[in-house]
């Protein structure tokens, strides 16, 4: 492939570069991912590392998740626990819910573990508040962006709500 920029100008290379590697294949943009941050003799840091990073931020985002989304609606009376959802790592993850308000009471919490087991998911916290609870119905894109390779999430719900957790 020929990756010349004639306008010489990073952004612009970036964007043709990540079109062409989008239009070829993941195994492309893993090649590119192994150079990315590392200068010409293999060391992390130089002056590419920026330039690099953000072109793979957009490879990624151009090409579709491989994740398998969480989607159903809860069932058994009460609230249920449902997972686990494997998030892709560095993409980030939406929550849809449908039937939380009807319920007129109830909400759906956000859980996530370290470790992949259901016996390990915590609610989600931000200086030592919780966060990620929901009282109604809603659509949330980029909620969070998965930086660990064995964590699951899971959602704490009512009987009865629809959910859909995805990337």
């Amino acid at each position: 492939m020929d990756f010349t920029d004639p306008l010489n100008s990073p952004v612009q290379a970036g964007t043709a570069l990540a079109a062409k590697l989008v239009s070829g294949s993941r195994f492309q943009a893993s090649m590119l991912s192994d150079i990315a941050g590392k200068d010409a003799m293999g060391q992390v840091g130089g002056p590419a590392q920026g330039t690099l990073l953000w072109l793979l931020s957009q490879i990624a985002g151009a090409l579709p998740a491989t994740s398998t989304a969480l989607a159903g609606t809860a069932a058994g009376g009460g609230t249920v626990i449902e997972g686990p959802f494997t998030p892709e790592l560095g993409r980030s993850i939406g929550l849809r819910i449908v039937g939380l308000t009807a319920l007129g009471a109830g909400q759906v919490q956000l859980l996530r573990s370290i470790d992949g087991t259901q016996a390990n998911a915590k609610p989600l916290t931000a200086l030592g508040s919780t966060i990620g609870v929901f009282t109604a119905d809603c659509q949330e894109l980029g909620l969070f962006t998965e930086t660990e390779p064995n964590a699951t999430w899971w959602l704490s719900v009512p009987s009865g709500v629809t959910y859909r957790l995805f990337q």
